[in-house]
């Protein structure tokens, strides 16, 4: 297959996990990479090869927090300013409690409304934390099985195209 050129975009996952004793908090990590002040973030990262991205926000998770979750809903896709791609995704706590790691200072459930105050401030790592939170809790997401069939057949049809537009290049080889 010739190259384009293009670079594949990096895709990331982070997730939205609600505190599991029914409060209104939600797990976030403290961040100090590239700010010169502390922010706070959902867990989350980049995808590894040859993993889903609901295995991937399940693994950061586990990595940044401690905490083990199952993802079951994807909440909102984004475009970030670098051209990546990033999925914020619903889950469950189901083992753990948090803890700082090596990467991130703090983690713990957090109340909403401080989090809201703090994204007011601009001391949340990305603008849509407090959307998302309320997209979750009015359940305006998508089943994780859905979403991966819906890309599945997204990345089916891409293929297809692609497939064709290569055929008809080669025919304009064999032609010329």
């Amino acid at each position: 297959m010739p190259k384009t050129g293009a670079k594949k975009p990096k895709i990331g996952a982070s997730v939205v996990v609600g505190n599991p004793d029914g409060s209104n908090e939600h797990l976030v990590i403290a961040e100090t990479e590239e700010h010169k002040y502390l922010t706070v973030n959902f867990p989350g990262g980049k995808k590894k090869k040859r993993e889903t991205i609901g295995r991937c926000a399940a693994r950061e998770c586990l990595e940044e927090a401690k905490v083990e979750v199952e993802v079951t809903h994807v909440i909102a896709i984004h475009e970030r300013p670098d051209r990546s791609i990033h999925v914020t995704l619903a889950a469950t706590a189901i083992g753990g409690s948090p803890e700082h790691s090596n990467e991130h200072p703090w983690a713990g459930y957090y109340p909403d409304e401080e989090l809201e105050k703090m994204q007011q401030e601009g001391d949340t790592r990305w603008p849509t934390m407090i959307s998302d939170i309320e997209k979750s809790r009015r359940g305006d997401m998508m089943p994780i099985e859905e979403f991966y069939q819906a890309v599945t057949c997204i990345g089916i049809i891409a293929l297809g195209e692609m497939t064709d537009e290569l055929q008809g290049q080669e025919q304009i080889r064999i032609a010329a």
